[in-house]
């Protein structure tokens, strides 16, 4: 395989999202390593390496730009990293890749997931191998003494990532991935079928909650979705089936659901104390509703307030919607989320189900879009627009849709020529 400058800030940008682990877990160190990202980034692009898009960068990502600009103010110096953070994350976006650059990042996604859900059973039923390797691979800090009280005190497994929360987020994209090619090509459907299996019980094992419910609701509506002007008597029955079942055994379904949510202890939900952390940040946003505190604030009156013993470089408020509205204020928060949904209307747009002829860039557009509902829904509950590997993340995905788009309607004017000219 030819490695291009281009394929090099690929293989890069995914070091950066799955950089969680070692020195680069930490808040600072991954911002140093997107640093480094951002300058041979500018370099490359000075030289003519590759090229920048800057009609991916709307109105939106500009004014909410200068509006972190002027926030930042607010918290000085700990909203500039933010700043580093957003300002390598639109470089990411609106880098300009082909189907080749795309299908690259989609297969190591693929592969890392696969790795991760072997990790994970190794660590849960063979657990002495699994540690006397994770002692050596958890060098840095404690990380090593969090995997380890996880795996043996709350049965929760990580593999490879000692948080078990992004080690369930790359296991439900890499879901995602075999689902969304399982659904559209007929080829290696038993492979693909095998590793979703794999990968969600993997997801299981991690006891994120949020993944367990959140990953069949988003495949189930995508399936459904995608039959769409595809129906065929086998997706009518299992349609049906689907029904069927879930009104059949609706006690045992809700049943169900109420145990992940409860933790199968009564019948509150268990919220692990983010409660706290919500409240919190909602207290912020009614001391300036307008402007917000200063982007990265939310972590200061954290440790402020003395919920956990240690302070903390990055605590999250495990709603990053709650904390945009803390540290942004209203007029943030409505950019932000704005940008990022305008770019996932447009791949929706994008779709086009209506043809039975398998399109391999339908097929990466629509890859993208799932993982983008998946990663929003879950920062609901978890820092996805804070923390930085999650951040890379969202931004890289964005990307992978408007380079869809723009290749799409390349291809659709050559088309269009070629028409003309054999008229």
């Amino acid at each position: 395989m030819k490695i291009t400058a281009n394929r090099a800030i690929s293989l890069f940008i995914f070091f950066i999202t799955i950089s969680y682990t070692g020195i680069f877990a930490g808040y600072h160190g991954c911002l140093a390593l997107i640093c480094c990202f951002i300058l041979l980034f500018l370099f490359a692009l000075s030289v003519g390496l590759f090229h920048i898009n800057l009609r991916f960068c709307s109105p939106l990502w500009l004014l909410l730009f200068l509006h972190l600009c002027l926030n930042c103010w607010l918290n000085i110096p700990k909203s500039f990293l933010y700043i580093i953070l957003f300002c390598g994350s639109i470089l990411v976006m609106i880098r300009v890749t082909d189907a080749r650059e795309i299908e690259c990042i989609i297969k190591l996604f693929k592969i890392a997931a696969v790795i991760l859900a072997g990790s994970i059973l190794l660590q849960a039923y063979m657990p002495t191998f699994f540690y006397a390797f994770a002692v050596k691979w958890f060098f840095y800090s404690n990380q090593y003494d969090i995997m380890l009280h996880l795996g043996n005190g709350c049965h929760q497994y990580a593999g490879l990532f000692y948080e078990v929360s992004f080690s369930a987020l790359i296991l439900s994209i890499g879901c995602i991935i075999c689902f969304t090619e399982l659904n559209f090509n007929k080829c290696g459907r038993i492979k693909n079928l095998l590793m979703i299996m794999l990968m969600y019980y993997g997801v299981i094992l991690t006891g994120k909650r949020s993944f367990m419910l959140i990953l069949p609701v988003l495949l189930s509506a995508f399936w459904i979705f995608s039959s769409y002007g595809n129906i065929s008597l086998m997706r009518i029955i299992v349609i049906f089936g689907f029904v069927f079942v879930l009104f059949w055994k609706a006690d045992t379904v809700f049943s169900l659901i109420s145990n992940i949510l409860t933790k199968g202890q009564g019948s509150t939900i268990e919220l692990s104390s983010r409660e706290q952390y919500w409240r919190l940040a909602l207290d912020m946003f009614q001391e300036n509703w307008f402007m917000g505190n200063g982007v990265n604030s939310f972590d200061i009156r954290f440790n402020m307030a003395g919920i956990k013993k240690t302070e903390l470089d990055f605590a999250g408020a495990h709603n990053s919607y709650i904390q945009l509205l803390a540290e942004t204020g209203i007029i943030g928060t409505f950019l932000y989320v704005s940008g990022i949904f305008t770019v996932i209307l447009s791949g929706l747009r994008e779709m086009s189900f209506r043809y039975k002829k398998y399109n391999q860039k339908m097929v990466y557009n629509s890859m993208s879009v799932l993982i983008l509902f998946l990663i929003m829904i879950y920062g609901i509950t978890g820092n996805v627009l804070y923390q930085p590997q999650q951040v890379i993340m969202v931004f890289l995905f964005l990307g992978m849709i408007l380079n869809i788009k723009k290749i799409n309607h390349s291809d659709f004017k050559r088309k269009s020529k070629i028409r003309l000219v054999l008229r």
